[in-house]
């Protein structure tokens, strides 16, 4: 009984928007999209990473203070971020 009345509100929710179900659809799908090659490409480099390293030294090399490199992978996310919020907000302001 309990079940039933929690899970009634959920109905509420359901067919609001058709249109902006269907404009937002292939958005979705192309973040899923990029989503999972991401997850992709992170698990293969890991993958190889450690297969490839696994033995190779006890210690690691160091080092320190490349700005180039703390650029980049501070830049590439922020870059597929902007491309994932562009879309949805000129949608959403549409």
């Amino acid at each position: 009984m309990k079940t039933t009345r929690l899970l009634a509100g959920c109905i509420a929710g359901v067919g609001f928007a058709p249109a902006a179900l269907a404009a937002v659809d292939p958005l979705r799908q192309g973040v899923l999209a990029l989503v999972l090659a991401v997850l992709v490409a992170a698990l293969l480099t890991i993958v190889i990473g450690v297969l490839r390293h696994r033995r190779a030294h006890a210690e690691g090399r160091h080092f320190h203070q490349n700005v180039v490199i703390e650029l980049v992978w501070t830049l590439i996310p922020f870059v597929i971020l902007f491309a994932l919020v562009w879309p949805a907000v000129k949608i959403i302001l549409t």
